[in-house]
């Protein structure tokens, strides 16, 4: 039953009190990932000579050059180049991706503070926090639904689901796909209750993020 659901949480249907909060945000830390990316160039670029097989080759191809043998030298030289440039294009095109991601991401939360409902800013929302959620809101942190009325949510920039996904309150524990959302993802009809169960870097659009990067 759903008592359950906030015991599972720690939580409770007035949400948590100020002091629960600061102390949970002390221990999982702020709702928020590394910060804005903003693709750099040339720190790219030279990242690209901090691998071990770059470096093999970069003195391989300067030991080639000191011993007189400038056509191996210029070809591994080129080697290296080449894959720099293809990594440097990879990185910066995923990097764009992050950026333009991380644009989606909310900068206020609807929170339930010991009942009293109250804007915050998303990087201090926890694990346990009841939140509210209403149409043309993004969800701000992963979270498990408690309520939930005609929602639905388009996950496009995580699943590449072009069609909005019906979301419903589910007691069980198992199967709960379409009883949770997910920060990033923004709710196109309906509105809702849900708990936060992770934040950050624990979230699934933090774990996209930690993979690009």
């Amino acid at each position: 039953n759903m008592e359950q659901l906030y015991s599972l949480y720690k939580t409770n249907p007035e949400g948590l009190s100020e002091a629960e909060a600061k102390d949970r945000l002390a221990v999982y830390g702020p709702n928020q990932l590394s910060g804005e990316w903003r693709p750099h160039w040339g720190r790219i670029f030279f990242e690209q000579f901090s691998d071990l097989l770059f470096i093999l080759l970069f003195v391989a191809g300067t030991l080639s050059l000191i011993f007189g043998q400038f056509r191996d030298a210029a070809i591994i030289y080129l080697i290296v180049l080449i894959n720099a440039a293809i990594g440097v294009a990879q990185e910066f095109k995923a990097e764009k991706i992050l950026a333009a991601l991380y644009k989606l991401l909310p900068r206020e939360a609807k929170v339930f503070r010991q009942g009293k409902l109250e804007k915050v800013p998303v990087g201090k929302l926890v694990p346990g926090d009841v939140i509210l959620l209403e149409m043309g809101d993004d969800v701000p942190a992963d979270s498990r639904l408690i309520e939930a009325y005609s929602l639905k949510i388009n996950e496009s920039c995580l699943t590449g689901e072009a069609h909005p996904q019906k979301k419903e309150v589910r007691e069980e524990t198992e199967n709960i796909a379409t009883a949770m959302v997910f920060m990033g993802t923004d709710i196109v009809l309906g509105d809702g209750k849900a708990i936060v169960v992770a934040t950050g870097k624990r979230t699934e659009f933090g774990k996209i993020a930690a993979e690009a990067t």
